[in-house]
């Protein structure tokens, strides 16, 4: 096929002399061209000098932008500019020379450059309007006629760079975008941003309020000087630093939702901070705020002043006190936990308790003086080690409790033996009579009973939970008898007494002629059981089998009657303070009207 260029008309071989449609196209060599693709190539090649000479400045792109694909493709420059990213923006971003590296940068692009010549000797505060920067040239409006030659949409690009550079502002109507505003300016419309009314460059620095920025989070304040210089490193560590503060403070308004009780002590109000929340979540939401301005340009459009944001300190200063108490409960709070527990399980007048309650007053007065983190620092090491000797403390007292209320197993093989020894079966037998204090052999076969055996304790167990978990043996609940062992051995020696003084009390009933009449009735076996026992005074085992039902048959022809020492006491006592005489009279009607209507011979007072 022909073409006809300048008017001249040639065949493809005849203008393309000294190159291949190949190299004229770029195309590799197992790569084909179609026919349009083949007349774009050589058009190309025939009119580059002429754009060249017309537009020698003109971006150079390396891929095909069509003028269906062109609104897309500038729309999506902007989203890379306000922090998106395709192939197609990145290749105009790439033309345009706001790309270094991957970073959006103005620096190297002539474009810029050209633009903000616009405001050489110009006054602050000055604009540059639309008309200033776009031109018509036979009917079309350009930027930079006689060099790029860019057309508006690209200049959008160029000045969306700019504005995210923090080197100019952009106004269309109604609207001034900053670098702050880049998605808002991304969102707008092509056609409203083409048709902007001007571009200014931004105020000055605000120096105060960044120094404050730096001087609020404990960063260099030198650091200021840098961001005003553009420099992106000391805005990247702010950034990292807002991002950590602001995760404290969810953290920590989390974790004190519910207060910090430790040992029956508020410690937030003992610190004087029970409403401290509040200006906390103001922090955290000045904190996110800043976040937005993650670049030198968007911080030259920072506006606070130094005494609002340092309005925030105390709040932050705050921040580290609460994270040292929470720390100090987080650590000791399982102990201080442990400690209430344990003071129920002791008896109420034991000394530890003083020493428990001594220790939540010295937590309330040493916090109260704690002004800083610094403070709290160097008063919770002194706290954690009086609760850890409490805790100690504690362990040794009830691990003696215990052994002294619990039984050894060679204590509980003495216990089991007593509760099966002949002499409490004696006793036993013996409780059929009808005049035996039954009550005094029940009391003491349940004081045996209940003495309990446990060897499952140790002071490892007792790290964890405050009580036995095997006996769940409570000094308070269960009282404090003195050591089980012990009484195990003293019960012996009481068993003993109480068959001794059970045969004297028979033995001395015995010696009543009604009781004594009443043997002559007894068949003759019987009343020999009943002699010999008489002559030896003690019940030997095994016992004769009939001594016990003969002596039961004789003896309960007698009738008893039981009084306590509190019925004794209630009695004597009765109308106050009394002469001998009159005492002795109490006691006496008392008598009498127990025996009133019976049978004086055969009554048996029995004091239980």
């Amino acid at each position: 096929f022909e073409i006809t260029y300048q008017g001249q008309t040639k065949e493809t071989s005849n203008w393309l002399k000294g190159v291949t449609l190949r190299q004229v196209s770029g195309i590799s060599g197992n790569e084909t061209l179609n026919f349009r693709d083949m007349v774009n190539a050589v058009a190309g090649y025939l009119m580059s000098q002429h754009f060249n000479d017309q537009a020698p400045d003109y971006p150079k792109f390396n891929v095909m932008i069509h003028p269906q694909s062109r609104p897309q493709a500038v729309s999506d420059a902007l989203r890379m500019i306000a922090g998106g990213r395709t192939k197609q923006a990145t290749a105009l971003l790439d033309a345009l020379s706001l790309l270094d590296g991957d970073r959006i940068s103005a620096a190297n692009s002539i474009y810029a450059k050209r633009v903000l010549q616009n405001f050489r000797n110009r006054g602050s505060g000055q604009v540059v309007n639309r008309g200033e920067l776009i031109v018509w040239d036979h009917g079309v409006e350009y930027f930079d006629v006689g060099g790029a030659r860019l057309e508006p949409d690209f200049l959008v690009v160029v000045l969306a760079a700019l504005v995210y550079a923090g080197e100019i502002t952009l106004t269309v109507v109604g609207k001034k975008f900053d670098a702050t505003m880049l998605d808002e300016l991304a969102a707008s419309s092509l056609n409203e941003l083409m048709n902007f009314k001007h571009i200014e460059q931004p105020k000055e620095w605000n120096q105060p309020g960044l120094i404050g920025i730096f001087t609020l989070l404990n960063m260099p304040t030198g650091y200021a000087a840098l961001v005003m210089q553009n420099k992106p490193d000391p805005v990247k560590e702010l950034q990292t630093v807002l991002i950590k503060t602001v995760d404290r403070i969810v953290r920590l308004q989390s974790n004190l939702r519910t207060g910090i009780n430790f040992l029956g002590v508020d410690l937030l109000a003992t610190c004087g901070y029970t409403s401290g929340h509040m200006e906390l979540t103001k922090a955290k939401g000045f904190l996110e705020y800043l976040q937005n301005f993650d670049t030198p340009a968007k911080l030259r459009n920072f506006k606070t002043e130094y005494d609002e944001l340092m309005a925030h300190a105390p709040a932050l200063a705050m921040l580290n006190v609460l994270e040292k108490l929470w720390e100090f409960y987080r650590e000791d709070g399982p102990i201080a936990a442990y400690l209430p527990l344990a003071e129920v399980n002791l008896p109420a007048e034991h000394p530890w308790i003083a020493k428990e309650r001594e220790l939540r007053r010295l937590i309330t007065e040493k916090l109260s003086g704690a002004d800083s983190a610094d403070a709290i620092a160097k008063t919770m090491p002194g706290i954690s080690q009086e609760l850890r000797n409490l805790k100690r403390k504690y362990i040794a007292i009830y691990m003696k409790m215990h052994q002294d209320a619990r039984l050894s197993v060679n204590d509980e093989t003495k216990r089991d033996r007593l509760l099966n020894d002949p002499r409490s079966k004696i006793l036993q037998e013996l409780t059929a009579i009808e005049i035996m204090p039954r009550q005094k052999l029940a009391d003491f076969q349940n004081k045996l009973s209940a003495m309990r055996p446990c060897t499952g304790l140790s002071e490892t167990t007792l790290e964890s939970a405050p009580q036995c978990p095997c006996c769940s043996y409570s000094p308070r609940q269960d009282g404090v008898h003195g050591s089980a062992s012990e009484l195990l051995k003293s019960m012996d020696e009481q068993l003993d007494t109480l068959l001794s003084n059970w045969v004297k009390m028979i033995l001395s009933n015995m010696e009543d002629p009604i009781t004594l009449a009443n043997l002559n009735l007894l068949k003759p076996d019987d009343q020999a059981a009943v002699k010999e026992f008489m002559e030896k005074g003690e019940i030997c085992f095994p016992v004769n089998q009939r001594l016990i039902p003969a002596l039961r048959e004789i003896m309960n022809g007698l009738q008893k009657i039981t009084i306590t020492l509190a019925n004794i006491e209630s009695v004597l006592q009765l109308n106050g303070p009394a002469k001998p005489d009159e005492l002795k009279q109490r006691f006496s009607e008392y008598v009498d009207s127990l025996v009133k209507g019976k049978d004086q011979n055969k009554i048996r007072i029995v004091l239980e």
